[in-house]
């Protein structure tokens, strides 16, 4: 190759007149895509919410969605919001080497409720591994407080909201792991539950 042709690759590009403008058209069109896509961000991005996902608009339409909800649902809602939320969140997912999540929870989502009932009925105690994660916790005994009813509600609805998919809990349930607790008011341990069977 010769010089000539040498310097012509290695100059720098020339505009006639010293200026370059970009054609109105073009100009117009970024400006309707920019416009378009800000207003479907503003519309579908639900406040930019890590918890939210289509075709959900926002945490309260994802935390009422519930398959074969019934009249307890609103009852299971407000008792958590006033007992479990501070803790597990109105999302689900725990607060990071705090508290556990109950979103997608293997011990939240088993076939059967009583490991889940004996937890929340007498609190937890101790090392226990939820979605993969070691947790070294003490849970109160929130179900304490409650009715039957009550009780049955706030578990049929974690169990039934952010994607858990577990049958509902019965107030009989309830009812029958109490008596079978026979007043016992010791916190639970992973030990402990693992001796009940999960599909109970």
């Amino acid at each position: 190759m010769n010089k000539d042709v040498t310097n012509n690759f290695d100059a720098e590009p020339k505009v006639s007149g010293g200026q370059a403008y970009l054609p109105l058209w073009l100009t117009g069109l970024l400006g309707l895509l920019l416009y378009w896509g800000c207003n479907y961000i503003d519309k579908h991005g639900s406040g930019f919410n890590q918890y939210v996902y289509s075709p959900y608009g926002d945490t309260n339409q994802l935390g009422s969605f519930v398959i074969g909800g019934d009249e307890d649902y609103a009852l299971g809602r407000a008792k958590y919001a006033q007992i479990c939320m501070p803790c597990h969140q109105e999302s689900g997912m725990g607060v990071p080497n705090q508290f556990p999540p109950l979103a997608g929870s293997e011990w939240v989502n088993a076939v059967g409720a009583s490991r889940l009932i004996h937890l929340t009925q007498n609190g937890l105690s101790g090392p226990i591994k939820v979605k993969g994660t070691d947790w070294n916790l003490v849970m109160p005994p929130m179900g304490a407080t409650l009715t039957d009813k009550e009780l049955a509600a706030v578990l049929t609805y974690i169990r039934s909201t952010w994607g858990n998919k577990a049958p509902k809990v019965t107030p009989e349930q309830v009812k029958t792991v109490r008596a079978a607790l026979g007043g016992n008011t010791d916190p639970q341990t992973v030990e402990i539950l693992q001796k009940i069977p999960d599909t109970e």
